[in-house]
């Protein structure tokens, strides 16, 4: 198609994103799976990944990328046959608007070569199939979306451990059943606390949504809060006098004091991903002396 003409090249390229473009937006599945909490952020994310993947596909036909979070196993298995289909199709372009004489190899030459290739993919495509599991066969014609597969892997599943996987998902994917997560959530958390089961880790925990939470668990977070934007003040307080009066008589490194309450901060609230963003550093001429820092927690 690039010899007869590059704008038919980037035509059908254009439509043929357009159309998987149309699909996934017709069948709720255009939101990409990586978590992003603005809406402009997932927008882009999603228009970003879709497109890359599409275009890899295209060019490598990468079976893993008929999983259902990318193209889904239908609409792969009809994007490769696509492919060979518009080789006919560019093959008989390139031999109605090209002079005989400009030909590289004649008519026959080319349609036994395409249909050759063609017949090859065929044959390799149906052996690999053979040679696959039988289990794994079907991912190939499935017409399940990758929000299908969150929502079934929540509701259908007994193990919290892989209930908890919802939550690396795109939260926009699965905010038909909020309400039944964050219900899970608020029933499980202090059971999780007490028997500390091994998926509620740190990174877990970052995961939840504050308004997901508890309400005992929300108000022992505000009031750890609270306690660090106090123990702020008064590091930067006491610093700032510090420096003011250059008092040189001190025996602890303000610098290191806000180091130490910064680590107690961070401790204390290891349940939650607050980012400690409000710490200010203390001047760098500071560093080089002494006051007398009481961190107050």
């Amino acid at each position: 198609m690039l010899f007869v003409n590059k704008a038919y090249f980037f035509y059908y390229i254009g439509a043929d994103m357009a159309i998987f473009f149309l699909y996934k937006i017709a069948r709720d599945d255009f939101v990409y799976w990586i978590p992003v909490s603005s809406l402009t952020g997932t927008i882009l994310v999603s228009v970003f990944c879709r497109a890359v993947n599409k275009t890899i596909v295209n060019f490598t036909g990468i079976v893993q990328y008929r999983h259902t979070n990318e193209m889904g196993g239908a609409y792969w298995t009809a994007n490769m046959a696509l492919g060979g289909l518009s080789s006919f199709g560019s093959v008989g372009l390139y031999y109605s608007v090209t002079d005989t004489a400009d030909v590289v190899m004649s008519p026959a030459t080319g349609w036994t070569i395409i249909s050759l290739l063609t017949g090859a993919w065929i044959v390799t495509f149906r052996l690999f199939l053979l040679k696959t599991k039988a289990k794994y066969r079907k991912s190939f014609f499935c017409w399940e979306t990758g929000k299908e597969d969150v929502l079934k892997g929540f509701q259908n599943s007994l193990d919290d451990a892989k209930k908890a996987h919802i939550l690396t998902r795109n939260s926009h994917v699965w905010s038909s059943i909020r309400n039944e997560v964050k219900k899970w959530i608020e029933e499980n958390w202090w059971g999780w606390e007490e028997e500390q089961p091994e998926f509620f880790d740190g990174l877990f925990k970052k995961r939840v949504p504050l308004d997901m939470l508890p309400e005992e668990k929300r108000e022992e977070l505000k009031e750890e809060s609270v306690k660090i934007r106090r123990g702020e003040s008064c590091v930067r307080a006491l610093a700032e006098r510090s420096e003011a009066s250059g008092d040189k008589r001190a025996s602890i490194n303000p610098t290191r004091a806000l180091r130490v309450y910064e680590t107690r901060a961070a401790n204390s609230l290891a349940s939650r991903s607050f980012t400690l963003t409000n710490f200010v550093p203390l001047p760098s001429n500071l560093a080089r002396r002494y006051a007398i820092v009481q961190v107050v927690y």
